[in-house]
């Protein structure tokens, strides 16, 4: 098997493998957070006209996605109390399990591809290793002039 076709081949293999233990430590493992709509300020607070009500989002922090649950079972964070005129601010979706369902998705498909991208290159080292093998049988170097 020829060196100019194997260490590229190889180069490549590692930086796939690389790239998914980076992927995998860095955003599969650590505990995600997902940040929820929970309505508009209207505060007397805020310095904005009335009309000019500002949409705010409250962050929950969420289990990783290899866990079994979303988010650990307990009361959702505390949102900011709005005057009796309007509407009290509340969570519009359950907590954590779209944005635990979305990263499965993209860990998965990241997976897939790193796989696909693995095959490949050991089809493409195969192949050409393989040619280059049978050019050099089919010229040994004893026939060669000296």
């Amino acid at each position: 098997m020829s060196s100019r076709v194997r260490r590229p081949v190889l180069i490549a293999a590692a930086a796939l493998i690389v790239w998914y233990v980076v992927v995998l430590l860095l955003w599969a493992v650590p505990p995600l957070s997902d940040s929820i709509p929970v309505g508009l300020d209207r505060s007397p607070t805020m310095l904005v006209p009335p009309g000019n009500a500002k949409q705010i989002s409250q962050t929950v922090e969420c289990n990783s996605l290899f866990s079994n649950s979303a988010r650990d079972p307990g009361p959702l964070p505390t949102l900011p109390e709005q005057p009796t005129s309007f509407a009290p601010l509340e969570y519009p979706r359950p907590a954590c399990t779209a944005v635990q369902r979305d990263a499965r998705i993209v860990f998965g498909l990241n997976t897939v591809f790193v796989l696909i991208g693995l095959i490949g290159l050991a089809a493409v080292n195969r192949r050409y290793g393989h040619e280059t093998a049978q050019e050099t049988a089919s010229h040994p170097v004893s026939a060669l002039p000296a």
